[in-house]
């Protein structure tokens, strides 16, 4: 390249005075911008503050690579909801993690799943043992089978009915969620240190009088048997007087003029029949690297993922928090009539960190 040839474009980056009054270049530079999903991001993290949500970015490791890598938004607020049980008091503290995906050409079209069973919805850091199962207590417009990537003002692009970018997201935000939840769990088995104080020499002797533990199932059989021998309920919710509940929703928010498009077929014959906007559903998403997210999934595939247009983000919200609701009547009523369940997943977690659980 020539030196005249070389100046000349040294000089054409020369000065933002050159382009910041120019309204062609800047009208460029915001289409291009939007291409990047900046202000559906921005966009997101006004309505979720809006909302009570401290929102920041995340990052995550990247398990194929090692490299972390960053996920739009990371979005929290304690305290939703709360109640006392005894001298303990039980708080649902919510964790929502974000990617967004722009596009300017593409709608999404989902084919429905009849199948209403996700089992892995929400992602729960500590509370199992109180919640039950929980997918049941959320309702969504539509579960989602498989999503079609379509610009259908241009059907005859080759890549139309593809699922790459509800694939890329979908991806990260199960990485992203499997990376959190293993520093959760260390976080959680610091904060129950305490406890552990309080229970593991008069657990240490009971599991010396010759109970076996050889899976989870008699684990959880044997700390049930221990703490009712040893312990009153109202003790016990005296000694362990805050129990956090800790859950997790992933969402993918698409722009607010892309449709997230349900697919209306005939289920005798397969044909197809009409298309309706559902704006939000819930899609199963079934990863490549499944194994690797055992933490989340447990015996299960498919890592639910919350699928919505912007402007129904306030709508999705409502149905979250709706599902919430039921979730702390649910165990409200558990913990009546087992009050005993706290301590049990106390020790259980203990048990499992700290004295070296045999499978």
């Amino acid at each position: 390249m020539g030196s005249g040839k070389k100046r000349s474009i040294r000089e054409r980056y020369e000065r933002y005075s050159e382009w910041i009054d120019d309204g062609g270049r800047k009208k460029e530079l915001k289409k291009w911008l939007e291409k990047a999903g900046i202000p559906l991001e921005l966009r997101t993290i006004k309505f979720l503050e809006e909302q009570g949500y401290r929102c920041s970015s995340y990052h995550c490791q990247d398990p194929e690579t090692g490299k972390y890598r960053e996920l739009d938004i990371h979005a929290s607020k304690r305290n939703v909801q709360s109640f006392k049980v005894g001298e303990c008091e039980v708080v649902f503290n919510v964790l929502i993690l974000v990617e967004c995906k722009y596009s300017y050409n593409l709608d999404f079209l989902a084919f429905e799943s009849k199948d209403k069973y996700f089992p892995a919805f929400p992602v729960i850091f500590i509370g199992e043992r109180v919640l039950g199962a929980s997918y049941q207590d959320f309702e969504f417009p539509m579960v989602i089978r498989k999503i079609a990537e379509t610009d259908v003002l241009n059907l005859e692009w080759s890549e139309n009915f593809q699922d790459r970018k509800t694939h890329e997201a979908c991806e990260k935000l199960t990485s992203c969620f499997s990376h959190i939840y293993e520093r959760r769990r260390r976080m959680i088995r610091v904060s129950l240190d305490q406890y552990r104080l309080q229970f593991e020499q008069s657990w240490a002797s009971f599991l010396s009088k010759g109970h076996s533990i050889r899976e989870k199932r008699v684990l959880q059989q044997k700390i049930g048997e221990f703490l009712r021998e040893n312990f009153k309920p109202q003790e016990l919710l005296r000694r362990i007087a805050y129990f956090p509940i800790e859950i997790g929703f992933p969402i993918l928010v698409i722009h607010e003029d892309r449709g997230l498009i349900g697919i209306k077929y005939d289920v005798a014959t397969g044909q197809i029949v009409d298309f309706e906007n559902v704006g939000y559903g819930i899609y199963p998403y079934v990863s490549e690297n499944a194994d690797k997210y055992d933490n989340i999934l447990h015996e299960y595939f498919a890592f639910p993922i919350v699928i919505c247009n912007l402007a129904y983000l306030d709508n999705c919200l409502k149905t979250l928090n709706k599902g919430i609701e039921r979730m702390v009547t649910y165990a409200r009523t558990l913990l009546r009539n087992n009050p005993y369940a706290i301590a049990q997943e106390v020790l259980e977690r203990i048990h499992t960190e700290r004295m070296v659980f045999r499978t």
